[in-house]
């Protein structure tokens, strides 16, 4: 008997399953840059707040900024869940457009169109990439991508 009995179980290399053995489609790279740039959007006021407060010699609103580098925060690590074709990325990624679209309507309706023709722009702007993304991690590819991520199936 030249074999340890104990020794673990040998898989050939080309049975191992890893992230790079699957090409991304484009749709999913598109998303992830849309998705990218509308979290920066998200991201700027805050910036833009930081900095005039420290201009300014005011009070430092540090909640205000920690809740929009928070909200950062948790948008990117969706982001980077949806490029290496996380599931759970993709359906947090649509509850949470789900939840702006309807706070959306409430604050407008709430505001009576006193907000500022930047302000509702940015909004907009924003709203419209999110549907962009959205769409294209739900269609054709990109669902395939993540429904063979699921099943453990591998391109290739």
């Amino acid at each position: 008997m030249t074999e340890n009995p104990y020794a673990p179980p040998a898989a050939p290399v080309a049975e191992v399953v890893g992230d790079e053995s699957r090409q991304r489609p484009k749709q999913i790279t598109w998303a992830v840059w849309i998705l990218s740039i509308a979290s920066l959007i998200v991201l700027a006021p805050g910036l833009l707040l930081l900095l005039f407060s420290l201009i300014d010699d005011g009070p430092f609103p540090i909640a205000l900024v920690g809740i929009y580098f928070g909200f950062a925060c948790i948008a990117f690590g969706v982001i980077r869940g949806i490029s290496k074709g996380k599931n759970w990325a993709r359906i947090v990624l649509i509850c949470s457009y789900v939840l702006v679209i309807l706070t959306v309507i409430i604050a407008l309706r709430v505001s009576n169109s006193r907000m500022g023709i930047v302000d509702t722009g940015v909004l907009l702007v924003q709203i419209a990439l999110h549907a962009c993304a959205c769409a294209l991690l739900f269609l054709s590819a990109g669902k395939e991508w993540f429904v063979s991520e699921v099943r453990g199936e591998v391109e290739g």
